[in-house]
């Protein structure tokens, strides 16, 4: 109530009753519906938030602002690209507009007018089925419809160097002027990177402090995990390098990731490689290295961080080399025929 010495204290006083007047006629015509409010409901009336229940957008801006805070920059990037695309489809999307039809329509709109491809809608798909069961949980949707939408083939070219091409990536002459420490400091972290299989943003963020007697203990950007990564005799070599006279802080000096980029094509050029080398292709090497040293793509999982074991199986499967090896301790006359 306000202050008598308030000299607008009586249209305060009015003001205040008629805001008051508005909450309990609301809850007096949730009474009369025998419908069951909490306090929630009484400050969303009020505040104005009753107006957007079922606006899509109005759920979603509010699950990603929750969700944000756990995530790596490079895993909120199709979050936005996808609320900026359904907006883009559908501007004043409901809740109760998110049937299989309009899914349906939505990709089949992706593909013919956006020109994404199996790629990128597969990143859609999985990206919306997260944000819609959350809706569910929170019994804003009845169902998720768009788990329904059959999954889009993802065509994986996964590229990596041979042990045999990383011999010749360590060992080729980078001399060209004033390029030649650019190239040479570049190619020290795609190989810190082959060595480790951690990734550019990891490696760039690695502090002395990660380092421990036998493994690298570092929490991964992406996936906001722990990841304990043993110290291969390479890799030391590369650490030991770095480590004169500077034994805390950072490891490596900032390179832009382009940058880096840049050089392993010019690298690669001067190694006689020919293949398209970008700084993640030294994870994937890491991967296949352990594959064809027959590590279990269970413990491969662990020491590179993936969160699915189906991640790991490009390794195993994909890699000709690997294939073609096995397939030459096979023969057919040393098979045991067993009998019913």
């Amino acid at each position: 109530k306000p202050s008598r010495a308030c000299k607008q204290a009586a249209v305060l006083e009015n003001l205040l009753k008629k805001e008051v007047d508005k909450v309990e006629t609301f809850i007096l015509d949730c009474s009369r519906d025998q419908k069951r409010i909490s306090k929630e409901d009484v400050r969303n009336f009020y505040y104005g938030r009753d107006k957007f229940k079922n606006d899509f957008f109005y759920h979603f801006d509010d699950f990603t602002n929750k969700r944000f805070s756990q995530l790596a920059e490079t895993t909120k990037k199709p979050y936005l690209l996808l609320r900026k695309q359904l907006m883009e489809y559908s501007p004043e999307l409901k809740l109760q507009d998110l049937d299989y039809n309009f899914f349906d329509d939505f990709f089949q709109w992706l593909k013919a007018v956006k020109e994404t491809g199996n790629s990128g809608l597969a990143t859609r798909r999985k990206n919306l089925v997260a944000v819609l069961e959350e809706f569910v949980k929170r019994d804003l949707l009845r169902k998720n419809y768009c788990k329904q939408i059959k999954r889009f083939p993802e065509n994986f070219k996964t590229v990596f160097l041979s042990p045999v091409e990383v011999k010749k990536f360590k060992e080729a002459d980078l001399t060209c002027g004033r390029k030649t420490a650019g190239l040479e400091f570049s190619r020290d972290l795609y190989l810190f990177g082959c060595y480790t299989g951690l990734r550019y943003s990891d490696i760039m963020q690695l502090e002395w402090s990660n380092i421990k007697e036998d493994h690298i203990a570092k929490v991964q950007q992406k996936t906001k995990r722990e990841v304990i990564t043993p110290i291969l005799p390479e890799a030391r070599k590369i650490l030991n390098h770095y480590k004169y006279g500077n034994k805390e802080g950072r490891i490596f000096t900032y390179r832009a990731n382009a940058t880096i980029n840049r050089d392993l094509k010019d690298i690669a050029d001067k190694s006689k490689i020919k293949k398209v080398i970008t700084f993640h292709s030294s994870r994937h090497t890491f991967g296949s290295v352990l594959a064809q040293h027959k590590v279990s793509p269970f413990y491969i999982a662990h020491v590179m961080g993936h969160t699915d074991v189906r991640m790991t199986s490009r390794y195993v499967n994909s890699n000709a080399e690997i294939l073609g090896n096995i397939m030459k301790t096979v023969s057919f006359s040393n098979l045991t025929i067993f009998r019913p």
